[in-house]
């Protein structure tokens, strides 16, 4: 037998482990010690605690005051391990205003000493210049769609390709899609647990059996930022993500810098990308791949529609790179043990990076519809339609969804929720923010919980 097949080979001690995003956080670290930089504040002072450390000490900065702390999409981690970090005054600073909005209204941290690095203020330290004339016109999308980044299932690209299968087909619209990235099975667990499923068979089945007119064309893996090349004006930079730790998105970032269209969901650090040629599609109008078959397919044809008809809105939210007051690490931590309290005992498996099952309690179902709520701009819809997630695929119900969301006004916001979620603390504490509240399909089930909200709030049903 050959040794060397049966002889385990050691890791060298000093190799770090590699996060799969670290290419993407070295660029937006770079961009950020920049903007520091501006503001009179050096590289050696700023921690960022998503990087990977292995625990090195070297990975510290040399001062234990006046260190600048950078939270990025794994802050919900990072911040249980703030009892280990070794800093005795520190400023606390995010890249996303949602995230922050988070920090202060589910953690209860003062807004005074949160800061916000605004997305409009860091540039991507790349070799490039800006793009070639093309030939769209100002009144339309551009036709030639790319997706760069990790297909996982919280990116939504089975309803990405949906939407361009109803664009195509039923619109019309001759919308090429190009997909560089590679399959991940990584899970969003915000939504909870999950009978094990392959996102990478779910995308590719829908890949061979939609009808198309010009099919998507998959990349793997490619050298970083090789989706750039041949790009112009007539190629538009498309994301449909709302995965829970998105919360800054650097192919938005670089494709803006590049002048080409974004069109991205209204979610999380998206937000905070602005300009002319970035455009926001609601959250609640994203065929989400947790969404019930049914009513992504529903939502999938309705945002087809729009985006056959119409252009998708250009938001501004209001910005700031104001410097935040410091904390003591003593100021830090009451606000997060208040929080450890008030969802205890369940709060043990965030701590143990089961967020999942966590999601699948009382506590932390309530936890992340308000956590999603936010992310997704805070703000309420006129009226909710709940649906069963175990819905039948059935004829009937897919008329009724596409009636309600292709008939839709433009004046009433309306957003389909899973009719579990309606008992959820987080609904029943904001009940008299909706205007009107309907279950789609009858069940022994949904009467009862038709019931229990009728006593509570008649006049919404």
């Amino acid at each position: 037998m050959d040794q060397a097949k049966t002889t385990l080979l050691k890791v060298h001690p000093h190799i770090p482990t590699t996060d799969l995003c670290q290419k993407s956080l070295d660029l937006l670290e770079d961009a950020i010690n920049v903007w520091f930089a501006r503001k009179g504040i050096q590289a050696d002072r700023v921690w960022y605690a998503d990087r990977e450390s292995d625990g090195r000490t070297s990975d510290f900065p040399k001062t234990n005051t006046s260190v600048e702390i950078v939270l990025t999409g794994s802050f919900l981690h990072r911040l249980f391990e703030a009892p280990l970090w070794p800093f005795q005054e520190f400023r606390i600073w995010v890249i996303s205003s949602r995230v922050r909005n988070i920090l202060i209204k589910q953690f209860g941290f003062n807004e005074g000493k949160i800061g916000l690095i605004p997305a409009s203020e860091l540039k991507p330290l790349l070799n490039h210049h800006q793009l070639p004339a093309g030939t769209v016109q100002s009144d339309s999308l551009p036709r030639e769609w790319i997706y760069a980044g990790r297909i996982s299932a919280g990116k939504n690209i089975l309803g990405l390709l949906e939407t361009v299968s109803f664009l195509q087909i039923e619109h019309k619209i001759p919308i090429q899609l190009t997909l560089f990235g590679k399959f991940e099975e990584s899970k969003d667990p915000s939504f909870g647990r999950y009978q094990d499923f392959s996102n990478e068979s779910l995308i590719m089945n829908a890949f061979q059996n939609l009808p198309w007119t010009l099919r998507p064309i998959f990349h793997d893996e490619v050298a970083q930022y090789e989706w750039l090349k041949g790009c112009n004006e007539n190629h538009a930079l498309v994301s449909f993500s709302t995965h829970m730790c998105e919360d800054f998105g650097t192919s938005p970032w670089i494709a803006k810098s590049r002048g080409l269209t974004c069109i991205l969901s209204d979610w999380g650090g998206f937000a905070d990308h602005i300009g002319d040629r970035v455009h926001h599609i609601p959250t609640r109008m994203i065929p989400q791949t947790y969404d019930n078959k049914i009513l992504r397919l529903s939502k999938a044809r309705a945002l087809a529609q729009l985006l056959a008809h119409a252009t998708p809105p250009v938001s501004s939210p209001s910005l700031s790179g104001e410097t935040p007051r410091p904390f003591t690490k003593t100021e830090f931590l009451a606000p997060l043990q208040k929080f450890i309290d008030h969802y205890y005992p369940e709060v043990f498996m965030m701590v143990r990076n089961y967020f999942d099952r966590f999601a699948d309690s009382a506590k932390g179902k309530s936890f992340f519809l308000e956590y999603r709520f936010i992310m997704a701009g805070g703000v309420f819809s006129d009226h909710i339609y709940a649906i069963n997630e175990t819905t039948p695929d059935t004829f009937a119900t897919q008329k009724v969804c596409d009636a309600i969301l292709m008939n839709q006004k433009n004046n009433i916001t309306i957003e389909f929720v899973p009719t579990v979620n309606l008992l959820s603390k987080f609904f029943l504490e904001n009940i008299d923010q909706y205007k009107k509240i309907s279950i789609v399909n009858d069940s022994p089930g949904n009467q009862k919980i038709q019931e229990l909200l009728t006593n509570l709030r008649p006049e919404s049903f």
